[in-house]
């Protein structure tokens, strides 16, 4: 985008449609972020430090990082999963040697009610099916 598009778009702020005006704005503060030379001097607001250092890039240009923040945060992460694994490794180890079954009196009580809603279901079954012969039959 050349600098005479960017003076006509932005002149489009103070337009009375809503949405015009706020995607002139956000042109605008684009632009003030990424290459503040080519907006007009009102429009660029305060000079900032950060826009004293900035120096924009050329077509195809990039400026790559030579620190990532946060990247101390996944080397502990990875010593911490390794501790981990070596854990687990032991408890591994040390279930082999033995498991123990324990049955819980909810089981028993879950298949005891199973056992008695198979049991209504049946009657249940046989009362419908007598009324039906009754009523076939008259």
């Amino acid at each position: 985008m050349d600098e005479d598009l960017l003076h006509d778009l932005s002149k489009y702020k103070s337009y009375k449609d809503k949405s015009v005006s706020a995607s002139a704005r956000s042109l605008i503060q684009l632009f003030r972020e990424k290459n503040p030379q080519l907006l007009e001097r009102k429009d660029r607001g305060k000079p900032t430090e950060f826009q004293r250092d900035l120096v924009p890039l050329n077509y195809g240009q990039t400026n790559p990082k030579s620190y990532l923040e946060g990247a101390e945060i996944l080397q502990q992460d990875q010593q911490n999963m390794s501790n981990d694994e070596s854990d687990e490794e032991e408890d591994q180890q040390s279930d082999e040697e033995g498991w123990v079954d324990v049955s819980h009196s909810e089981d028993e009580d879950d298949e005891e009610e199973e056992e008695e809603n198979q049991d209504d279901k049946q009657e249940n079954d046989n009362q419908v099916n007598i009324y039906l012969t009754l009523n076939f039959i008259s």
